[in-house]
């Protein structure tokens, strides 16, 4: 049995080195409501998966700008993250967008490839039936 990425597995201490950040920085994310881990019976911290990419994200934006890092402050952090689960909810708002407007264009496309009756003259005598062509009288 496979756990989902937003169960809550982890330790603090595992996923701090996991997350390659100090369990103190973990606790001050967690009191900042930037990285809220769940919590057991006992009120101990476990982390899922999803906590442990989002405190890496934490770490890269944390770092010293000569370790490759950012620099940025907690602060700054909690702006950041909260711009870029924005950034991705428009995203998918603008992917559904587009893919109700192909499905409309599809739609369009396929009734306008349809021949009309104007369209298609012998087609539409085709349609017709042997008492719509002939005058009732026989002649």
């Amino acid at each position: 049995m496979q756990a989902s990425g937003d169960e809550p597995v982890y330790v603090i201490s595992v996923a701090a080195r996991l997350a390659g950040l100090p369990s103190w920085v973990l606790r001050v994310l967690d009191q900042q409501g930037i990285v809220v881990p769940g919590r057991t019976d006992s009120n101990r911290r476990l982390y899922s998966d999803n906590d442990i990419i989002l405190l890496s994200r934490v770490r890269e934006l944390t770092e010293d700008e000569e370790r490759g890092g950012k620099g940025v402050n907690i602060a700054g952090v909690k702006v950041i993250l909260g711009m870029e689960t924005a950034w991705r909810e428009r995203e998918r708002q603008w992917e559904r967008r587009v893919a109700d407007l192909e499905a409309t264009l599809e739609e369009h496309e396929r009734a306008s490839s349809r021949p009309s009756d104007s369209e298609s003259p012998d087609l539409a005598l085709a349609t017709l039936s042997p008492t719509q062509i002939l005058p009732a009288n026989g002649r």
